[in-house]
């Protein structure tokens, strides 16, 4: 048994660097890599760098083309649409269910990633801004008590950071992000359902008109 640890932990190691390195936007979206360069530049063998892409693909981050390599998914209109459709679904389902049992502990919990999120804002950090974003979010759906709903959400998250990525790198977005999020505390401390519900809905879909606001802006520059 000991003698596979070592290969399952470079898959593990090779799977978080390439997947934070697309997280991160320095492997592209629509950009094809070769998996011996990839390995390569990690100091491992092609092995492990391929069982990581598989996983990534799994996820809908990476699509193998033959005889070309590996692209980082590029996602369009109808991606992002299909993708905050299902996110909306799912988190104002999550809503209903938290007013069923929320706690102060619990708003304190969420008010935390605020506070994180209005200081990454104001520091133009966007790696922690996005990190508190996905805090917020998570802590939101797992506060409702279904891990289902909880697994598929944070099966999403990446994908919805890589549309957003560019969306978010905004100063004005990140105060806007903010305020959303208060909103959206501010609603559930006072226990008011109706209001949480408008806030989060609002939310989604200005972050989804974010995206392809700024889809469409790249579109329009290439060409």
């Amino acid at each position: 048994m000991k003698a596979i640890e070592q290969p399952l932990s470079l898959t593990r190691l090779a799977y978080q660097r390439l997947r934070d390195s697309i997280l991160a936007g320095q492997l592209k979206s629509g950009e094809v890599y070769n998996e011996m360069a990839l390995a390569q530049e990690m100091g491992v063998s092609r092995t492990p760098v391929r069982e990581a892409l598989l996983e990534l693909s799994s996820q809908g981050l990476v699509t193998f083309l033959p005889r070309k390599g590996v692209q980082v998914n590029y996602f369009d209109d109808h991606d992002v649409e299909e993708v905050f459709e299902l996110r909306k679904l799912i988190e104002l389902a999550a809503l209903e269910k938290v007013f069923d049992s929320v706690t102060l502990t619990d708003v304190k919990v969420l008010d935390g990633a605020v506070r994180r999120s209005r200081e990454a804002a104001k520091k133009r950090d966007l790696e922690s801004f996005l990190h508190a974003d996905r805090v917020f979010h998570r802590s939101l759906v797992e506060l409702s008590g279904n891990s289902r709903m909880h697994v598929i959400l944070d099966n999403l998250r990446d994908i919805i950071h890589v549309m957003s990525f560019e969306a978010v790198n905004r100063a004005e977005r990140m105060d806007e992000v903010a305020s959303e999020h208060e909103e959206i505390v501010r609603s559930l401390r006072e226990g008011d359902r109706t209001a949480a519900r408008t806030a989060l809905s609002t939310h989604l879909d200005l972050s989804k008109k974010a995206v392809l606001d700024e889809h469409r802006a790249l579109t329009s520059t290439v060409r």
